[in-house]
C-alpha cells in the first residue's frame, strides 16, 4: 500500500500529506478544463485533512497539553477558506479560538497547527482570541466583520466553536445595518482600485467588477439582510431566480477556473489575468483556434462574457435588495464621472424628477425609468422602441427591473420586427436625437439592440488580443458613437473634425458607420470588406436610401485609409497624394472619413491619441483636402508671402543683409526636394538656412564636417523636436538616431532630406522613456557630447546603443506577432522605395533598420515611424546611391535580410 493511503500517514507526516496531496489535486485539474468549484474542494480538503492530522499529532507529542486542545482550543476556517474556494496559493485564513484569554498555550498550538503551511509555501492569515476577543476586534474594521460572515468549523472543541458561531450571529444583528449602508462605498472604492470596467486589457479575476468578489458581496449581502446561510440558498429561498442562478454559477465556475489556472500558471498567488498570462492560460482551458478566432481571443471572450454576466446579476440583485445602485458614483460626483459600458447599473448623468409618458406605462421617478406594465413590451415590438425613445427624451436611466423585462421580450424578436418599417424609422429618429450613445447603452446592456441589430450583436464581448485595443469590439464601437457624439459638446477640440461634426445636417449614417465598422472582426484583414458588405445589410434593412448606404459602405470599407495615410506614407510624395484621392471621392466624403478615423482613434486607447498624432492626422486631412479642392482653402504661402516671413524670422538673428540671402537659398531648394517649401512650417524653414550657414562656417575650421543641432520643444504635439544638419554622407540617419538610442531617448517620427548641395538636414521627434518631451538643456548637452565622441571614433556606437538596451525595461510581451511583416515595394511612390517593417518594438529599433539600409547601399528619404505599446511599425523611403528605385532582384534581398532579422 503506498505510504498516501495508509489511514496513519496524514498524522505522521502532515507536511507531506500536504505537499503530495496538492500534487495530486494539481494533477486533477490539469485532465480537466471543466472543474472550478471542484477543484477548489479538493485544495481546501487537503488543508482540512493537513490541519486536522498536525492537530492529532500536537495532541499526541504534547500529552500534557492534550486537554487544552481538545476542549479549550478550535481551529476555525474564514474568509474563502471557509467557503471551500481555496485556489492553489490562495490564502489560508484561520481563527485559533481559545476558551480563556492570553493563554500560552494558543501560541504553541499555532506553531505546530500553522508552520508547516508557511513551509509548503502557503500564505497563512490568522486570528487568535476567545470568541469575545474575535468579534470585538472586527466592531471597527469592515474587512474583519465580512471575514466573519463565513466560518466553518476545522477541528478543536466543537462546543467552543458554536460559542463563536453563536456570538457572531448576535453582532451580525447589530453589523447588518452599517455594513449595508456600506456596500456602496466599499464597492465604489474596489472598483476605483481593480477598474471600472468588465472590459479590461488585464482584468483582476478576484478583485475586479464581474469578478470573484462580487459574488462574495451578493452572499454576504443575502446574508444579512435575509439572513441566507450560503449561496444554495440564493436559490431555495426563491431570491433568486431560476435562470438567473444558473448563469450565476456559471460564471462562477468559470471565474474559478480561470483563477486556479492562473495560479498554476504563474506559480503564486497571481488574480491579474496579465497579457503574457492569458495565451498559456486560454491553452490549458482548451480554447483553441476557430472560425478565425485565436484561442486566446474565444478564451478573453467567454471571460468577458461571464464577468458580464457575475458583474450585470450581483448588481440587479444588490439594486433589488438595498435599492442602490452599487456602481453609481456618489451624488456629488454624478455629473463629472464619464459614462462607461458597464454591465449593471448605469452610472453617471441620471435624469431629475419624477414624471410619465402620456399614452405609454411608462413612468420616470428618481432618475430611473420604469415600466409599470411590463406585459405592454411583450405585447408590441413597439413598445420597446418607444421606451428607448422616452428613456432618451428624459435622460434618464433604465430600472434595473425593466431592464430584465425588456431583456425578456427581446428575446422574441425575429425577421419579421427587425424588417418593419415603423420599427425603422423609430430606430432612425433616435440616432438624431441626443444622447444617443446613452441610449444605445441601454439597448445593449438589456440585450434589445443586439437582437434588433444581430450584426452587432454577434460582437458582444468578441475580444482582441493585442495591446492597443483596450476593448472588445462591441464596446469599443460604442465609445466610438460616444467620440462622434462628444464632437459636438461644449468641450469638444477646436479644429476640422468638431467643425465637421457639426456641419453635418443628418448624423444617423455617420454614427452607424462608428458602430458597425468592426463588425466583421472576426474575418481577420477582410474585416473591412466583409464589414461594408453587413453595414449595407443593416442599412437597407433600416429604410435608408442608396445613397446614404453607399455612403456608409464606403466609410466602413476605408475607415483605416486617413490613419494608415497619416501615420505610414509620406504626405508630399505626389504618390501618396494621388492614391488617397483616387479613393476619397469629394470633400463630403473625406470629413466624415476624418471625424471617423478621429472618433476610432480616440475609442481603440486613450494613449493612442497623443497631440503628435493628431497632427498627423489634422497634416493628412489638410493634404487631401488641398488635392481635392485646391480653390477651397488659402492653400500653401505664395512664394512672395513666404519670402517675407522667413526673412521677418532671419532678421533677428543674422541681420537683414544676410537674411536675404539666405532666404534666397532656402527658396532655391524647391526644385531639387520637390514639397519642401510645402510640407516645412516657415520657422523650421528659418531654421534650416541658420544651420545651413553655420554649417558652411564650421566646415572653414574643421577637419571633417560637423554636426549642427537645434532642439525645439513642441508641447502641443508632446514631442521634442531635434534637427541636425550636417554634409550628407552614408549611413548619417542611422548615425544619429544610434547616438539619440544610445542617450536613453525614443523615437517617434523621423525625415531625412538629402539636398541637391550635398547637405543633409535630419529631423526626428523624440520622447524620453516615459514618453515625454525632453526639455532639460543639460540632457540635450549629453546628447552633443556623446555625438561628438562617436564621431571622434572615441565611442563604439553599437556599444554604446546595446548599453541603452540592457538599461531599459524589457519590452511588453507582443500580442500580435501575426501581424509581424516586411514588405518592399515600389508601388507607393514614384520617387522612390518604400521599406515597410511592422515587428516588435525595442529600443534602438530605427537604429538596427537603418544599419541594413545602410548595408545595402541606400540613402534615406523620408521616415515614417509609428509605435504603439508591443508592435512598431516604421516606414522608410529609400533611393539607391545614384537617386534610383530598387530593381526587383534587390528588393527581394532587401526584404529577404530585413525579416531574417526582424521577423
Amino acid at each position: 500500500m503506498a505510504d498516501f493511503l495508509r489511514p496513519d500517514f496524514a498524522t505522521a507526516d502532515p507536511g507531506r500529506f500536504l505537499v503530495e496531496g496538492r500534487a495530486r489535486v494539481h494533477d486533477f485539474h490539469q485532465g480537466t478544463e471543466r472543474w472550478g468549484s471542484r477543484t477548489c474542494n479538493l485544495y481546501s480538503a487537503v488543508v482540512d485533512n493537513t490541519l486536522r492530522a498536525l492537530h492529532e499529532r500536537a495532541r499526541i507529542v504534547r500529552p500534557g497539553d492534550a486537554s487544552f486542545l481538545q476542549d479549550e482550543f478550535c481551529l476555525v476556517a474564514v474568509g474563502g477558506y471557509a467557503r471551500r474556494a481555496l485556489c492553489p496559493f490562495s490564502d489560508v485564513d484561520v481563527a485559533l479560538v481559545s476558551r480563556r484569554p492570553d493563554d500560552d498555550r494558543l501560541e504553541a498550538a499555532g506553531r505546530d497547527v500553522l508552520y508547516p503551511l508557511w513551509d509548503a509555501g502557503l500564505q497563512v492569515g490568522q486570528r487568535p482570541g476567545t470568541p469575545e476577543q474575535l468579534v470585538a476586534s472586527a466592531e471597527d474594521d469592515v474587512a474583519a466583520r465580512t471575514a466573519l460572515l463565513d466560518l466553518r468549523f476545522v477541528t478543536g472543541s466543537r462546543a467552543l466553536y458554536e460559542d463563536l458561531e453563536r456570538r457572531v450571529a448576535e453582532a451580525q444583528r447589530r453589523w447588518a445595518p452599517e455594513l449595508l449602508a456600506r456596500v456602496r462605498p466599499e464597492n465604489l472604492a474596489r472598483f476605483a482600485r481593480y477598474g471600472q470596467s468588465v472590459f479590461l486589457l488585464e482584468p483582476h479575476v478576484k478583485e475586479g467588477k464581474g469578478a470573484l468578489r462580487d459574488f462574495h458581496w451578493l452572499g454576504w449581502i443575502t446574508k444579512l439582510s435575509h439572513g441566507l446561510r450560503g449561496d444554495y440558498d440564493l436559490l431555495l429561498s426563491g431570491l433568486v431566480e431560476p435562470e438567473h442562478y444558473r448563469q450565476l454559477t456559471e460564471a462562477h465556475e468559470f471565474l474559478l477556473r480561470t483563477r486556479t489556472q492562473l495560479h498554476l500558471h504563474t506559480g503564486r498567488a497571481q488574480d491579474k489575468l496579465v497579457f503574457e498570462a492569458q495565451e498559456p492560460v486560454a491553452r490549458a482551458l482548451g480554447f483553441s483556434r476557430r472560425k478565425g478566432l485565436l484561442g486566446v481571443e474565444r478564451f478573453m471572450g467567454a471571460y468577458y462574457r461571464q464577468a458580464y454576466t457575475m458583474a450585470h446579476l450581483c448588481g440587479l440583485y444588490v439594486a433589488r435588495i438595498l435599492g442602490v445602485h452599487w456602481d453609481e458614483p456618489e451624488e456629488a460626483e454624478v455629473h463629472t464621472v464619464r459614462l462607461e459600458v458597464g454591465p449593471s447599473a448605469p452610472v453617471a448623468g441620471a435624469g431629475e424628477g419624477s414624471g410619465e409618458h402620456p399614452e405609454r406605462p411608462f413612468v420616470v421617478e428618481g432618475g430611473d425609468v420604469r415600466c409599470t406594465d411590463p406585459d405592454a413590451l411583450g405585447r408590441s415590438p413597439g413598445v420597446l422602441m418607444e421606451l428607448f425613445a422616452f428613456l432618451q427624451s428624459v435622460g434618464g436611466r433604465l430600472h434595473h427591473d425593466t431592464m430584465e423585462h425588456v431583456r425578456t421580450a427581446s428575446a422574441r424578436i425575429g425577421k419579421r420586427v427587425r424588417s418593419d418599417p415603423d420599427m425603422a424609422a423609430a430606430f432612425r429618429a433616435l440616432l438624431e436625437g441626443p444622447r444617443v450613445f446613452r441610449t444605445l447603452v441601454a439597448m445593449h446592456r438589456s440585450g434589445f439592440l443586439g437582437k434588433y441589430l444581430p450584426e452587432f450583436g454577434a460582437c458582444f464581448c468578441q475580444a482582441q488580443h493585442n495591446r492597443v485595443h483596450l476593448y472588445t469590439v462591441d464596446v469599443h464601437s460604442l465609445y466610438v458613437v460616444r467620440e462622434l457624439e462628444a464632437l459636438g459638446g461644449d468641450h469638444a477640440p477646436e479644429g476640422p473634425f468638431a467643425d465637421a461634426w457639426r456641419a453635418l445636417e443628418e448624423r444617423g449614417p455617420l454614427l452607424l458607420a462608428g458602430l458597425l465598422h468592426d463588425v466583421a472582426k472576426a474575418h481577420g484583414a477582410a474585416h473591412s470588406r466583409v464589414g461594408a458588405d453587413v453595414a449595407g445589410v443593416v442599412l437597407r434593412r433600416l429604410g435608408y436610401d442608396s445613397e446614404r448606404v453607399e455612403r456608409v459602405q464606403w466609410l466602413v470599407r476605408h475607415h483605416l485609409l486617413l490613419s494608415d495615410t497619416a501615420y505610414h506614407r509620406d504626405l508630399y510624395d505626389a504618390r501618396t497624394v494621388t492614391d488617397m484621392v483616387a479613393v476619397v471621392r469629394d470633400r463630403a466624403h473625406l470629413d466624415e472619413l476624418a471625424v471617423l478615423t478621429w472618433a476610432d482613434t480616440r475609442a481603440t486607447n486613450p494613449a493612442l491619441m497623443t497631440s503628435w498624432k493628431e497632427t498627423l492626422l489634422r497634416q493628412a486631412w489638410a493634404v487631401a483636402r488641398d488635392a481635392l479642392d485646391p480653390d477651397a482653402t488659402v492653400g500653401p504661402a505664395p512664394r512672395e508671402a513666404l519670402r517675407a516671413r522667413l526673412e521677418a524670422l532671419l532678421s533677428s538673428e543674422v541681420g537683414r543683409k544676410h537674411a536675404e540671402e539666405l532666404t534666397r537659398r532656402v527658396l532655391a531648394s524647391e526644385d531639387a526636394l520637390p514639397g519642401y517649401l510645402d510640407r516645412t512650417p516657415p520657422e523650421i524653414l528659418a531654421v534650416h538656412a541658420i544651420l545651413l550657414d553655420q554649417l558652411e562656417t564650421a566646415e572653414e575650421h574643421a577637419e571633417a564636417s560637423p554636426v549642427l543641432t537645434h532642439v525645439r520643444q513642441l508641447p502641443d504635439q508632446g514631442v521634442t523636436q531635434w534637427i541636425a544638419c550636417t554634409r550628407d554622407r552614408v549611413g548619417v540617419f542611422g548615425l544619429l538616431a544610434g547616438v539619440l538610442t544610445a542617450s536613453g531617448l525614443s523615437i517617434r517620427a523621423a525625415e531625412a532630406l538629402s539636398r541637391a548641395d550635398g547637405v543633409a538636414v535630419d529631423t526626428f521627434a523624440v520622447v524620453d522613456d516615459r514618453g515625454r518631451i525632453v526639455d532639460e538643456p543639460r540632457r540635450w548637452r549629453r546628447v552633443e557630447r556623446l555625438l561628438r565622441r562617436v564621431e571622434a571614433g572615441e565611442v563604439d556606437l553599437a556599444e554604446a546603443v546595446d548599453q541603452a538596451r540592457s538599461a531599459a525595461p524589457p519590452s511588453p510581451d507582443p500580442g500580435a506577432l501575426g501581424l509581424m511583416r516586411v514588405e518592399v515595394s515600389n508601388e507607393l511612390s514614384d520617387v522612390a522605395t518604400v521599406v515597410e517593417v511592422v515587428t516588435v518594438d525595442r529600443p534602438g529599433l530605427v537604429y538596427d533598420i537603418a544599419q541594413v539600409l545602410l548595408d545595402f547601399g541606400l540613402d534615406l528619404r523620408v521616415a515614417k515611424l509609428a509605435t504603439r505599446h508591443d508592435l512598431a511599425s516604421d516606414t522608410f523611403y529609400v533611393v539607391g546611391r545614384r537617386g534610383e528605385r530598387l530593381g526587383a532582384r534587390r528588393r527581394a534581398r532587401l526584404a529577404a535580410a530585413l525579416r531574417e532579422r526582424f521577423c
